[in-house]
């Protein structure tokens, strides 16, 4: 199967608590030093809120809950 054939879904998440928005600083290839929200890719089985909350665990260290969906677009 080639590349071009495989669906890649991400799911991404703001989080606001207090009227304050968290960012993170990020790290890496994508937009390395620069803030911005988390997010990552869904692995195979899980859902996008299940993955917004692994990431949350995953970047932070922090657990989140009262998700709400807000939008889906394609790219």
């Amino acid at each position: 199967m080639s590349e071009d054939k495989i669906i890649k879904v991400g799911a991404g998440a703001v989080i606001i608590k207090d009227g304050k928005t968290l960012l993170a600083k990020r790290k890496g290839a994508h937009a390395d030093g620069c803030y911005g929200s988390i997010g990552g890719h869904v692995e195979f089985g899980e859902s996008p809120m299940e993955t917004v909350k692994r990431e949350a665990t995953e970047e932070l260290g922090v657990e989140i809950g009262n998700l709400k969906f807000v939008s889906c677009w394609k790219r």
